[in-house]
């Protein structure tokens, strides 16, 4: 019976260790998509405020396009700033063997799984706090980039308008 019971156990924790195990792998997907997106924010922001500012140089301007470079330079900081490495929890093996082989008082497998299971589980948790992070900067830089390129827009038809 308590063998039954153990093995359970242990079926149980080797299902959770393949899904953690899933979900890492999910977490560092989106951490790689967000830092395509976020460099992709960097690129048009810095796109728009360079073409701003050489065509701005020398000449007088108005209010709107000194609105639209410092949206895009504040785009520009989102996506800077969501660049940013972090340092994260990380599943390091050699850690990892100390604490399951010599910090564990029962040998037990399934508390060795457990404790693995303990970690992998920190490490999700991180990447997931990490990402949701990153994902709120390049949103906010997103949006910034958009009232940047409706700037600019507004911006050029009053130029036309005006002429």
């Amino acid at each position: 019976m308590w063998r039954r019971a153990r093995d359970d156990r242990l079926a149980r924790i080797e299902v959770l260790s393949e899904e953690f195990d899933r979900q890492r792998d999910i977490a560092a997907v989106r951490l790689s998509s967000t830092i395509t997106k976020a460099s992709l924010l960097l690129v048009g922001a810095g796109l728009i405020a360079g073409s701003w500012a050489v065509d701005l140089i020398g000449k007088p301007f108005g209010v709107l396009p000194l609105i639209t470079m410092v949206l895009a330079f504040a785009a520009a900081a989102a996506a800077l700033i969501s660049l940013i490495p972090r340092s994260t929890v990380k599943l390091e093996p050699s850690k990892l063997i100390d604490k399951v082989l010599f910090e564990c008082q029962d040998p037990e497998i399934v508390d060795l799984k457990e404790r693995i299971l303990e970690t992998k589980s920190a490490v999700i948790d991180d990447l997931n706090r990490d990402n949701g992070r990153r994902d709120v900067w390049v949103r906010i830089g997103y949006a910034l980039l958009g009232f940047a390129l409706l700037g600019g827009a507004a911006s050029l038809i009053t130029a036309f308008v005006t002429r």
